[in-house]
This record gives C-alpha cells, structure tokens and sequence, in this order.
C-alpha cells in the first residue's frame, strides 16, 4: 500500500477558516497556496495565475479577486523569496487577520454572557446598536461605496450595488479612477439625454466595469444644409 503524503496545518488555523465568512473562491486559493507551501516545508511559494487556474477550475479575474481580498484581509501574505520574486504565504498569526474577533473565536477568558455575544446569543441588544454594527461592517468591507453612492446619480438596487462594489473591493488608487470616470459620464450627452434615462443601474455599471468606456463627447460644429442655387435667365 502506498504510504501517503500529509500537509500540517496548525488547529486554531482550521478553526479560524472553519469559521471566517470566506467564499468558495478564495478557500480553494487559501488550500492551493497551503499545499504549495506547507506541503513542501516552505514558508512561502511563487504561484502563477496559470497554476492557480489548473489547480482550483477557477479563471483568472476568480483567482484575482480572491488573492485580492485574502490579502487586505490579511490571511495571505506577500513575501520576497529572492529578487525581483515575490511569494504568497498563508499568515499562521490567526490574531492578525483583519476582523478576526468578529468570527467567534472563543477566547480563553471571555464571560458567558461575552461568549454569548460573540455567537450572537446576545438578546438585549438594541435596533439602534445592531444597525450601526451593520453599518460599521459595510463600512469596513466596502470603505469606498458610501461615497460612490451619494454621486451616482441613479438611485435604485443598493444593496446589489454594494454587493457589485464589494465584488470589486477597489484599493484608494483604483477607486480614484472609477470616481473620475463616473465624474465624466455624468456629464456626457448620453447621461443627460432624456432625463437620464439611459443611465444604466449601479450594480450593472459596476458588474459591467463600464468606468473603462470612452465617453462620447458630443461635437459642437454646426453642420449646414446645402440649398442648390437655381439661376433664372432672362429669354
């Protein structure tokens, strides 16, 4: 019988992704970059996209975004194996990951009563309270959108435009381009035309990245008809 290989993981590691709101995308990177490393006894490992793609059926924008958001979240990290190569590691510090404490992590020390409220056994909370701990989570999870919204001139589908915005979790620098280009289409003749009619639901320019189009100008020249002249001789 063949003697087969094993991958160790640390408990509170699995725990911790047991339990970590994660998508089906960014599991399958997070097991891929855990078997190309610590199932090699290496700290951390250059991964291409391509390898990525064989390895978890996911395509390339998947892949993309799922490493995208597993690194401002802090589970994987980027290290320099040698120059100019950087390697992708999965953080073991299990404390570190951005809003870990949210997750009901048992603390060794928490009350009953804390341990409750991290399992959401915590009854006595009030709407007020429970709409700001929304509030705060949307904040941390889509930073940019409240800002978007309030200039996006066409108001309907919030919550499948947050959702869109989310998908796309833009850093500051790549949020500055699709507020410039926003900024642009609203002014352009197509937008205005009709009321803003043709102005398309948030969640649909979002999904469709339409802040990459052209936008149209339209031209200023006047154009002129023109008229034949018909010359009348006199007999």
């Amino acid at each position: 019988m063949t003697k087969k290989s094993f991958t160790q993981l640390p408990d509170d590691v699995i725990e911790a992704l047991a339990l970590y709101p994660l998508k089906s995308s960014e599991l399958k990177v997070i097991l891929h970059i855990v078997r190309q490393t610590l199932g090699w006894q290496k700290e951390a490992d250059w991964i291409s996209r391509k390898q990525f793609c064989e390895a978890t059926r996911l395509g390339k924008r998947a892949v993309g975004y799922a490493l995208k958001n597993l690194k401002s979240l802090n589970i994987v990290l980027e290290v320099q194996i040698r120059a100019p190569f950087k390697g992708l590691a999965i953080n073991l510090n299990v404390q570190s990951w951005k809003g870990v404490h949210k997750y009901a992590l048992v603390q060794e020390h928490a009350s009953d009563g804390e341990q409750d409220c991290l399992k959401g056994g915590n009854k006595s909370a009030t709407t007020k309270e429970r709409k700001e701990t929304k509030q705060k989570k949307e904040s941390e999870e889509a930073p940019f959108f409240q800002e978007f919204w309030n200039i996006y001139p066409r108001k309907e589908a919030k919550v499948n435009a947050r959702k869109a915005f989310k998908r796309i979790n833009p850093s500051e620098e790549e949020f500055k381009i699709i507020l410039s280009a926003l900024e642009k289409k609203i002014k352009s003749h197509d937008w205005k035309k009709e009321d803003g009619h043709f102005i398309p639901h948030p969640a649909s320019w979002l999904n469709g990245e339409r802040w990459l189009d052209e936008v149209k100008t339209t031209s200023s020249k006047t154009k002129f008809r023109t008229i034949p002249i018909v010359k009348k001789w006199n007999s």
